[in-house]
């Protein structure tokens, strides 16, 4: 199912009973949502495994990416220095910029 298929999936079941605003609002806030990413806490839910995010932990932020489990690959400069931190949180990285320069 496609991200636009589970939004308007989602904006019908909780139309129920409500007007046809509700649904519109619905999926304009889920829009709204897609382009203004945020941090999500691991506790809540992981990225796909192997998908290139953004992580936190330890007032650090690295690109990285979920192995499965409690392992995660990151990257970060100098690779001689020690990683010693939980990753706590993750973010999805935004869609590069299109020809041009131009989003």
């Amino acid at each position: 199912m496609t991200r636009q298929e589970e939004i308007k999936k989602a904006a019908t079941a909780k139309r129920r009973g409500e007007t046809p605003y509700y649904y519109d609002a619905f999926i304009e806030g889920a829009k709204w949502a897609d382009e203004h990413p945020h941090w999500i806490s691991v506790e809540n839910e992981l990225p796909e495994k192997d998908e290139n995010v953004m992580v936190c932990g330890g007032g650090r932020v690295f690109y990285g990416c979920w192995l499965g489990g409690e392992l995660w690959a990151i990257a970060r400069q100098p690779l001689e220095e020690r990683l010693d931190f939980e990753v706590t949180h993750w973010m999805a990285l935004p869609a590069p910029p299109k020809k041009g320069g131009a989003q």
